[in-house]
């Protein structure tokens, strides 16, 4: 178990903690959208409401692609 703690802490978390840490707030709707691109959060767990304020920065990482 502690293991598994540790790997989630080092992983998942440990980004999640340094994308929306360090940055400003107004970096937070190009920070989201390129963690949906990423796959680090699932498109679908973004709350309809929020959408279209990514929307621009999600486009951009489509074009990106």
């Amino acid at each position: 178990m502690a293991d598994r703690i540790h790997e989630f802490h080092d992983g998942p978390n440990r980004e999640i903690y340094k994308r929306f840490t360090y940055s400003g707030s107004a970096d937070l709707p190009m920070l989201a959208a390129s963690a949906i691109a990423t796959g680090l959060i699932g498109e679908k767990e973004v709350p309809t409401e929020v959408l279209p304020y990514l929307d621009r920065w999600l486009e951009f990482h489509r074009d990106a692609s």
